[in-house]
């Protein structure tokens, strides 16, 4: 039995504290590839990343599949993997005006795994439509198995509304005989059909906020309780059910091992396995060739190309990829960069970042003159400019469901006038995250390190968390503008018992000077207090240590739009606030540091005369303070 290995299980029973080890998520590759499987998550969840593991799972198995690509989250597959991706990116193996869609699904069972990119094609549905009709009569009556995995699944199968596929519903229904599987993922459950949520008996379910999403899902709990841990579910933390484990179970996806996103993929790979591209890339071009797929003079053709397709590739590839100089190829800490299609007609200076997840991507410093683009940091819009974007958490709740969300005082308590909404604004709210290397383990011989990460409001300094809400953690501002020295004396001190310079010292090994200099400059900001005994200055801490938060993982971010909201821009130096949280942990170095912008609701209430704000978390309907 081929098993795929999606990550680790993080508790024996949803529900209970999580064993110390976990185990390993295994699923066995027959009953995903000709089942029914939802993989369902709000955005943010960590939905769309879930279904590239999964992708690279069956890649690794050799199980056929073709994905449908709506947003052009995919292409990163073949970084690693054989596949064949079209779509409209000048950068892909294929594009659609170049294949006979017949002939793709007939050679689909026999090719490599398929990227089907649909996010800037016209007639998006047509093509769907035909190709999974195709492919469907092919399966009749080859009966082999291969999967269909369906993104944004509301797009094609929608409960009301909307352009329905018939053949969608086909699939869910009778697949299973002849062998086509099919995944279902969707960010609202609410709005595919039922009737195909219900054949899917293999479940991955995600954090889910809104009512609607939830009852949706409802058939697939047997209990309350799990129904009702969907919207406290951190981002990559899924339930997995049904056919997918005998009871139901927590699990973290495991990493990525391959780009996630729709960012320029590697051409190369090795030459026996381009060749096979190759020769389904021309099995299946539009032409007056015949519409059969010819088997035969692929298996014959695919030695004689071999050397020839090697040295083509990699040509392709030194003209995608520019020269990186030195500086361009390093691994410094990660910034907020543009995501572009270079034209050639502008400057751009390109340089390595750090990935959300681990690993590295290609990033680009735009010149100023660049328009037309996608992904823009917010400080870099002006007046006429491009429409505003960057990386950022997207609002999960719409501007009408906050007014019926809030929370209304009365003129009386429990009876009288009731407030009335004079206003609801969306605000995006700078966060800083930092990536923080911290020693977990000390040896005789070695060191072990983590990388955990931490964020703060980016307005006013304050730690952040997200457990249930946007939540600010005081304590941070009176210590931004010290040094890391001068921090580790604070967390050296106690704030109830007085203490010497040496015990200082000892406690943060810091020399004994740096501690004195750095309590000078403490009790001059009147951080720290002092006393004498005798001939003796002993001193204590004034300010209580912030309460900073460590998680895990980091967050999963998107391109977020900023236009039709207010931008609350960073005013805290990063520097500064490095600075803090390399005093706050001993040994710790800062590896990665990003702005991104988390969205905010900002209400306006009115009653006899008197306006009152309230504001409110966009993704989770929580009230937060102001």
């Amino acid at each position: 039995m081929v098993l795929l290995e999606l990550g680790a299980v993080q508790s024996e029973a949803v529900g209970l504290i999580p064993p110390k080890d976990l185990r390993p998520f295994q699923v066995s590759a027959d009953s995903i590839a000709t089942g029914r499987t939802c993989i369902i998550g709000s955005s943010g969840s960590g939905k769309s990343y879930a279904v590239g593991v999964l992708c690279e799972e069956l890649c690794k198995g050799g199980v056929p599949f073709a994905l449908l690509d709506t947003e052009g989250e995919y292409s990163g597959l073949k970084d690693r993997f054989e596949a064949l991706w079209i779509g409209e990116d000048p950068y892909c193996d294929m594009k659609w005006h170049e294949v006979d869609i017949t002939k793709l699904a007939k050679a689909a069972p026999d090719s490599p795994p398929l990227i089907l990119d649909i996010s800037e094609t016209d007639s998006s549905h047509g093509k769907v439509d035909a190709f999974v009709s195709v492919l469907y009569d092919v399966l009749s009556n080859k009966r082999t198995p291969y999967l269909l995995i369906v993104e944004e699944a509301d797009k094609f199968i929608p409960q009301s509304g909307g352009e329905r596929l018939p053949i969608m519903n086909e699939v869910a229904r009778r697949g299973r005989k002849r062998g086509l599987g099919m995944v279902v993922c969707t960010q609202r459950p609410s709005l595919v059909d039922k009737n195909v949520l219900s054949q899917c008996g293999n479940q991955l379910i995600g954090r889910l906020v809104l009512k609607n999403d939830m009852r949706a899902v409802e058939q697939f709990f047997t209990y309350k309780e799990l129904l009702e841990q969907l919207p406290t579910l951190p981002a990559g933390s899924f339930l997995a059910m049904g056919g997918l484990s005998p009871t139901p179970v927590r699990v973290r996806i495991r990493e990525r091992e391959t780009r996630h996103g729709g960012t320029t993929p590697k051409l190369a790979g090795e030459p026996q396995q381009r060749a096979a591209l190759e020769d389904v890339k021309r099995s299946v071009a539009a032409g007056p060739a015949s519409t059969e797929f010819q088997e035969e003079e692929v298996l014959s053709q695919s030695k004689g190309v071999a050397g020839a397709e090697s040295g083509r590739t990699r040509s392709v590839q030194s003209a995608r990829e520019p020269a990186l100089s030195a500086e361009a190829t390093s691994t410094g800490r990660s910034t907020m960069l543009a995501e572009f299609e270079d034209d050639g007609s502008d400057e751009v200076e390109l340089h390595r970042e750090s990935s959300n997840n681990g690993g590295e991507k290609l990033g680009a410093t735009l010149s100023p003159k660049k328009q037309g683009l996608t992904g823009v940091h917010a400080s870099e819009v002006r007046a006429g400019a491009v429409t505003p974007k960057a990386y950022g958490l997207p609002p999960l709740i719409a501007a009408p469901e906050a007014v019926s969300m809030v929370r209304r005082e009365r003129s009386f308590f429990m009876f009288g006038k009731e407030e009335t909404v004079a206003s609801v604004h969306l605000v995006m709210r700078a966060v800083v995250e930092l990536g923080i290397s911290m020693r977990v383990r000390s040896a005789l011989i070695r060191r072990k390190y983590e990388t955990k990460y931490s964020y703060f409001d980016a307005v006013n300094g304050n730690a952040v968390s997200f457990e249930e809400r946007f939540s600010s953690h005081d304590g941070m501002k009176r210590l931004i503008g010290l040094s890391a020295t001068q921090v580790g004396i604070l967390v050296a001190l106690g704030s109830d018992d007085y203490t010497g310079t040496a015990d200082i010292a000892s406690r943060s090994n810091i020399t004994k000077e740096s501690v004195r200099s750095g309590l000078r400059v403490l009790e001059e900001k009147r951080l720290v207090g002092s006393r004498e005994v005798g001939r003796t200055k002993l001193y204590r801490r004034l300010v209580a240590l912030p309460d900073v938060r460590l998680s895990e993982r980091a967050l999963y971010l998107e391109n977020v739009d900023l236009s039709e909201a207010k931008v609350e821009e960073p005013k805290i130096n990063e520097a500064k606030l490095e600075e803090v949280v390399k005093g706050l942990f001993e040994d710790a170095t800062i590896e990665s540091c990003k702005v991104f912008y988390y969205p905010l609701y900002r209400l306006e209430l009115v009653l006899n005369g008197r306006v009152r704000t309230e504001w409110m978390d966009a993704r989770t309907g929580k009230r937060i303070g102001s």
